[in-house]
């Protein structure tokens, strides 16, 4: 009993030695450009963006997800006449979809019959119209100044919501979905939030009444269907009580940084987040500190063996062999608990700790030999 303990602490005193390098070198990267702080440290290890990226192309191949809520894309990327644009809009009104999502800015007035056409649509309880916030304000939260408005619009109407998918940046990567943000004192809500309002007053009311306004997009699977404007007469029927968003897929004022492409439409990344709400499909993401215990555990498994490896040399030449392949297992099995649960295992620190685990172990014997020297003085 009495060695089974001493071997348990030998472990447990060595694991703390792995992390406390596996620390030292998140806070203190190998980077003299800049000085980069830990939480920049841990963005740059996620790999949760991998993740979407092998998901999207086996799910391209073998889809693994049942959708329920049907999300269609209206592309209006080749059509540039107003009145054309607004008896697309009326054909798609007039289909009985559950919710329509304008994602068009009608900045100013242009045709007499259009404008009048639009304005009328855009009234309609179930047609949800865009706004852009601008002058971000940041402090505790990010605030806005300003708002840029159709012209139908003199302020903010109840069925409306804002369409800034990134708030910092074009270069920003679009990870996550708000639920509101604030116009000086007043929360806007986001544009997909008013289309979720629109067609589930419940799913919005429990999103809301969250603590966190934010959420990660699931990326793992483009649930929704895109019809062009020149294929939408033939496919009206297919619209009524769906979610129908109006976009163009090829404006590259629109294009963001997402995990599954530098080029990502606006309105697709809309269609994503709606389809992460409403499917039940959210990333459930494991804490800071249950990272860091995770380490530990997985590195108090793998020093033993590590110690078995290193009692001759010729076992010891297979260490980093054996290290690689716990780093690729360790990936593959985090991996498929994210596609089945959705669950989000932060196993980079244990990644770290797995190719620190022979420096910390050699370290902790110098220290314990230097620690023995010292008290046998």
């Amino acid at each position: 009993m009495k060695r089974l303990f001493n071997v348990m602490a030998d472990n447990a005193l060595a694991s703390a030695v792995t992390l406390l390098v596996v620390f030292v070198f998140i806070l203190f990267p190998l980077s003299f450009s800049r000085f980069n702080t830990a939480q920049t440290m841990r963005e740059q290890y996620n790999l949760m963006d991998a993740y979407f990226t092998i998901s999207n192309h086996v799910g391209k191949s073998r889809p693994y997800h049942n959708t329920r809520h049907d999300i269609v894309i209206v592309d209006i990327k080749d059509i540039y006449d107003r009145d054309e644009l607004a008896d697309i809009v009326s054909m798609v009104v007039a289909s009985e979809p559950s919710a329509v999502g304008l994602d068009v800015m009608f900045d100013q007035r242009k045709s007499e019959r259009a404008d009048s056409v639009l304005s009328a649509l855009a009234a309609l309880p179930n047609v949800v119209s865009p706004v852009i916030l601008v002058s971000e304000r940041l402090g505790n939260g990010p605030s806005f100044s300003g708002a840029t408005l159709p012209f139908y619009m003199s302020d903010i109407r109840p069925n409306a919501g804002f369409v800034n998918v990134a708030t910092s940046g074009a270069t920003e990567t679009c990870r996550y979905y708000t639920a509101a943000l604030k116009l000086g004192n007043v929360e806007v809500p986001g544009f997909d939030m008013a289309l979720i309002r629109t067609v589930s007053p419940s799913v919005y009311e429990e999103v809301v009444g969250r603590d966190v306004f934010s959420g990660f997009i699931n990326y793992s699977l483009s649930s929704y269907s895109v019809f062009s404007a020149d294929a939408l007469p033939y496919n009206k029927d297919m619209l009524k009580n769906k979610i129908v968003l109006i976009g163009d897929r090829d404006d590259m004022s629109d294009m963001h940084v997402t995990p599954i492409g530098a080029r990502v439409p606006g309105v697709d990344i809309h269609a994503m987040t709606i389809a992460t709400i409403l499917e039940g499909r959210e990333i459930d993401v494991m804490s800071e500190s249950g990272a860091w215990i995770f380490a530990f555990l997985v590195t108090m498994l793998i020093i033993p063996l590590m110690r078995l490896l290193k009692k001759n040399d010729w076992t010891a030449i297979f260490s980093p062999v054996f290290q690689t392949l716990l780093i690729i297992a360790a990936v593959f099995i985090c991996y498929l608990i994210f596609v089945s649960s959705g669950y989000y295992v932060r196993v980079v620190y244990a990644l770290l700790a797995i190719g620190f685990v022979d420096l910390g172990y050699n370290l902790y014997l110098k220290l314990k030999e230097l620690c023995v020297k010292l008290l046998s003085r």
